[in-house]
């Protein structure tokens, strides 16, 4: 089976696991949301042609042309940002599956890897979560979970916030990725 049908197929079993039942957990929705992401890249970009085999490397370049970003909220007026405990589970989850995808692919392993989804069952989760809170603290990025969102910022108490996102570089340091403002009204 070629890879996008090997993509296609893990897709229709995910969406029939995560139709239930039972529901699909919050413990397993960033899980599953990550998978179904990078699922829907592999379709889309092997749709023009369906035959073609890609390797691994081939499968990781393509899924890295989308930069996994860390949603965030940040006060434009003093560059305070803040990060919901389930925006770093879906980041923490979208950058292991990212790993897995490309070999569960071209391997035939998608009934293990979908199996692992549904059981939240990485072994690297604590330690990709620690790495990333660790790089949330050095860039003084709070941890703070809202029931809205931060509308008003509780450092300047502007209400000049918008929702940010950060990416990781290769040294582990969060940088700037996007602001649904522009970069050119972020303050810091």
């Amino acid at each position: 089976m070629s890879i996008h049908g090997r993509a296609t197929t893990m897709m229709d079993q995910l969406v029939g696991r995560a139709a239930g039942p039972p529901p699909v957990s919050p413990a397993q929705a960033p899980w599953v949301n990550a998978l179904t992401q990078d699922l829907r890249r592999v379709c889309s970009a092997l749709a023009g042609t369906p035959d073609a085999t890609p390797a691994v490397e081939d499968l990781d370049r393509l899924l890295a042309e989308t930069r996994i970003t860390l949603l965030s909220r940040r006060c434009l007026t003093c560059a305070y940002a803040e990060v919901s405990p389930r925006a770093i589970d879906d980041y923490v989850a979208s950058r292991i599956i990212r790993q897995r995808v490309p070999a569960a692919l071209v391997e035939d392993l998608g009934d293990a890897l979908i199996g692992r989804v549904f059981e939240a069952g990485f072994t690297d989760a604590e330690q990709e979560l620690a790495l990333v809170r660790e790089a949330l603290a050095r860039r003084d990025i709070a941890v703070q979970e809202r029931d809205s969102g931060m509308q008003v910022c509780p450092i300047c108490q502007s209400d000049n916030t918008t929702d940010y996102g950060w990416v990781m570089d290769e040294d582990g340091q969060f940088t700037a990725g996007h602001d649904s403002a522009g970069p050119d009204r972020l303050a810091g």
